[in-house]
């Protein structure tokens, strides 16, 4: 596995990590999609909501009389089935769309795209980036790893990192903490970089072979 070494400045190939030998050969792309799917989902908010026929202003007479016109009956003005009446059945903003997954397929994905990327010899391992605290700082760095986008995953949540990438336009470079990481946040990125420390790695293999 390549190794970056940022306050050193170099690349270098290192011996892979054990959780590397726990990751299977195949990548199931249905458990990324389902994984993909219930997350966008429970991200979605009910934000639609119409007004029922007691809610539209007026429609508290009767337009006309109920007999005698030869026209059908009519209570009020406001009915669903007049212009500029209320809606019947429909949006309230109470919608429920979220879903769940179970331990064992949140596992299974987070396999299948840790696979993903290391079939195209995505994950690598970084060093000398705890100091970083600047934006300018965060811009060198993405000079030295010559990538387009990248996910920069920590063993606990640096918070003058994090802060060093939120002021660039269009970001494509995120930094998240292990137990902040989700299999979205690896789905959105093409390059990987695993913050090189022995919590970090300890972490990782009891993640794989534990339940999430």
């Amino acid at each position: 596995m390549n190794k970056y070494d940022f306050s050193e400045n170099r690349i270098y190939q290192v011996e892979d990590p054990v959780w590397f030998n726990k990751l299977p050969d195949t990548v199931d792309t249905y458990a990324l999609n389902l994984y993909r799917y219930v997350y966008l989902s429970n991200q979605r908010q009910s934000n639609a909501h119409s007004k029922t026929r007691a809610m539209v202003r007026g429609g508290g007479r009767k337009p006309y009389s109920q007999k005698g016109t030869g026209r059908a009956r009519a209570g009020s003005i406001r009915s669903p089935i007049w212009r500029g009446g209320g809606k019947a059945h429909g949006p309230n903003g109470l919608q429920n769309y979220s879903l769940t997954l179970n331990k064992k397929q949140k596992k299974h994905a987070f396999l299948s795209v840790l696979s993903y990327h290391n079939l195209r010899n995505a994950l690598n391992l970084i060093s000398g980036v705890e100091s970083i605290s600047r934006t300018k700082q965060f811009l060198e760095l993405v000079d030295f790893l010559s990538v387009n986008n990248f996910l920069l995953v920590t063993d606990k949540t640096i918070r003058s990192l994090v802060n060093s990438c939120k002021n660039l336009k269009h970001n494509k470079f995120y930094v998240r903490s292990l137990l902040d990481l989700n299999v979205y946040d690896l789905m959105l990125v093409d390059n990987v970089f695993f913050l090189d420390s022995n919590s970090l790695h300890e972490l990782i293999l009891k993640k794989l072979v534990n339940n999430l």
